[in-house]
Parts: C-alpha cells; structure tokens; sequence
C-alpha cells in the first residue's frame, strides 16, 4: 500500500510540476535591466568609440548569466552596438522599439527578464513612467548606470541602481 501511495504523490507532483495551471507564472515579475547606450562618436547616427565596444563587451559580460530573453533598442546605431554582444552570446534578435516604451515594456510577458538599451534624455522619463519612482537626469558623459527594475503584477516597481564598466564623469 505505501509504494502507490508514494508513487500517486510521486506522479502528483510531476503533473503539478509540468502541467497544472500556475499562477506563479502569471504573477512572476518583469525584470528590466535599462542602461544608456555605451560612449559613442560623433555625427548624425554614430557608431560607438573604442570605450563604447569595450562597455558593451562589459556589458555582456555582466548580464550574461541574468537569464535575459528580450533585448530592447532603439532605431540608432548606438543603442544596438551596445546590445549586440550580449545578443550574440545569448542568440537574441533585439527588438527595435521607438515610441510609447514604457507601454512596450509594461505589455511584456510576466516572468519575462529584459535588457533595454536607452538614450540619456529618455531614461530619466522611462524610470518614473514605470512606477519606479524618480531617476535623476544623466549627464552627458554619464554612461555606466545600470537600473535594474523589479515590476510587480500589482503595478509596483522596485529600482535599483547599480554601476558597471568604467567610472564614468557624473554631470554635465
């Protein structure tokens, strides 16, 4: 009698494991690692400096191990040579997004874990649109801030800054 009753538990669990519909999923988090696009060049669509591939190569390296799915850009060169070697590594197409971002990113699939690769003036707006409270505007040589962003089920968020790569100058 006790081996199938171990063996109804035994099947039971799997069968929860496997193929019971689950809330967890349904409430699982988004989360959103945004960072502004590494140090670029100059010019109408530049590309990155020999600092910008070198943060980028960072960049992957750091997030490598994040279990990030969807890799968010923009329409400018910049954005998506900083993505592109997490990308690679990860064998992700990056989504090219231009306009309402912070809806895109709240429509994302619960459970789901992001990179977003942003631009200086928008990040300060993404931040606070999100829930997550206030973001203080990036200089302009600013470009090691990374948010991690925790968006809840429930609408709320929870940011946390972090820094990676090279210190970058702070301001203006």
């Amino acid at each position: 009698m006790r081996a199938r009753f171990t063996a109804g538990i035994s099947i039971g669990l799997v069968w929860l494991a496997c193929c019971a519909p689950s809330t967890a999923l349904a409430e699982a988090p988004r989360t959103l690692f945004i960072v502004r696009h590494a140090e670029k060049d100059s010019g109408e669509n530049p590309a990155l400096t020999a600092a910008g591939r070198a943060r980028a190569q960072t960049l992957a390296r750091t997030l490598h191990d994040a279990r990030i799915r969807v890799i968010v850009v923009s329409e400018w060169k910049r954005t998506q040579q900083t993505a592109a070697p997490l990308a690679q590594a990860l064998g992700i197409v990056p989504r090219i997004v231009r306009v309402h971002l912070p809806r895109e990113l709240r429509a994302l699939p619960p459970g789901t874990r992001a990179l977003v690769v942003s631009h200086s003036h928008l990040i300060p707006h993404i931040v606070p649109a999100l829930g997550c409270g206030a973001a203080p505007p990036l200089g302009d040589l600013e470009y090691d801030r990374l948010y991690v962003l925790t968006l809840a089920s429930d609408g709320s968020c929870e940011a946390t800054l972090l820094r990676y790569g090279a210190p970058s100058a702070r301001g203006g």
